[in-house]
């Protein structure tokens, strides 16, 4: 038996089940567990997303009931996928915008995220009677801060790496946008990236890493330098949760009939990234994105759904 042990949080309101490993029970880190009502409790082989937080998370129980200004409804979007995946939520620490600390910690020194996972994995073994479960898909998820750390994990996953097949980012735009698309480069050829703007993601960093990533109309981007990297800006359009919209190249939206709101003000705002100030374009899009939050509430099931890998 793991020290790490899952206990069933019997107030739960959201159908399916929710395990917490907390205090003396902890994983490596504290964690909440999401098993959609759809799960195949006997299964040996899970796919599992592995969600990495940002900022004003309290504790591990918040980190899946935050109050309404902070809500990302992660269980409600693996509920409304309809497909058997498990959230894994490891609690990273406190931090707002004035004190405390968020970090991974082990998670991310050697092999610290396999090691985390495997030990997840035993304790789910305990919890179902299933021996030797195992990963078969895994999928990293940031938002906010936690995209950051998204970055840093990858190399601490050891032999699991093999099993990493998507990268979500969620409004998680920080730091320089070359960091960014150094990443993205070494590691869009082992996994498929893609990436949300919203309006909480720094505006300089995350206009530069557009132009980066997707380019601009003078200066396109040839697709085939482009494979399973997308990025778009997360608009209040329904066209956002659709990758055939929101994915198109800034091209397909100029030349197009636009069908769709999001369509529209991509037609309207694209032109803006080959100014060179950055202001320009982001001043016009910010009244159009998504909040820091809703971002995860609207997007984490299409997400899911419209994932080939899960």
């Amino acid at each position: 038996m793991s020290q790490c042990k899952f206990i069933v949080d019997d107030k739960a309101t959201v159908q399916g089940t929710t395990l917490f490993a907390e205090g003396k029970h902890a994983c490596t880190k504290e964690t909440g567990v999401y098993l959609p009502p759809n799960h195949q409790d006997k299964s040996g082989k899970l796919n599992v997303i592995l969600w990495l937080h940002g900022y004003y998370v309290k504790g591990i129980r918040n980190l899946l009931n935050p109050s309404s200004a902070y809500e990302t409804t992660l269980r409600q979007g693996v509920l409304a996928s309809k497909k058997d995946v498990v959230l894994v939520a490891p609690w990273l620490g406190y931090r707002d915008l004035g004190s405390g600390s968020i970090g991974l910690g082990k998670l991310g020194e050697g092999k610290g995220c396999q090691l985390y996972l495997e030990e997840v994995l035993s304790a789910l073994s305990d919890f179902h009677g299933v021996k030797n479960l195992q990963i078969n898909t895994l999928v990293i998820a940031g938002h906010s801060a936690g995209g950051l750390m998204m970055r840093d994990v990858i190399g601490a996953l050891g032999g699991l790496k093999q099993n990493l097949k998507e990268c979500w980012g969620f409004d998680c735009i920080y730091g320089p946008a070359s960091t960014w698309s150094e990443w993205i480069r070494t590691n869009k050829t082992k996994a498929k990236l893609y990436f949300y703007i919203a309006n909480g993601s720094n505006k300089i960093s995350a206009v530069d890493l557009i132009k980066k990533v997707n380019g601009t109309l003078k200066k396109p981007i040839f697709c085939q330098s482009r494979q399973n990297i997308f990025m778009a800006p997360a608009l209040k359009a329904y066209g956002t949760l659709i990758d055939r919209i929101a994915f198109q190249s800034n091209e397909e939206f100029q030349i197009k009939f636009a069908t769709d709101a999001y369509e529209m003000m991509r037609k309207e705002v694209d032109p803006l990234l080959d100014d060179p100030k950055s202001n320009k374009y982001w001043q016009k899009i910010y009244p159009y994105l998504k909040g820091h939050f809703e971002v995860v509430r609207d997007l984490l099931a299409p997400r899911i759904q419209q994932s080939s890998m899960l």
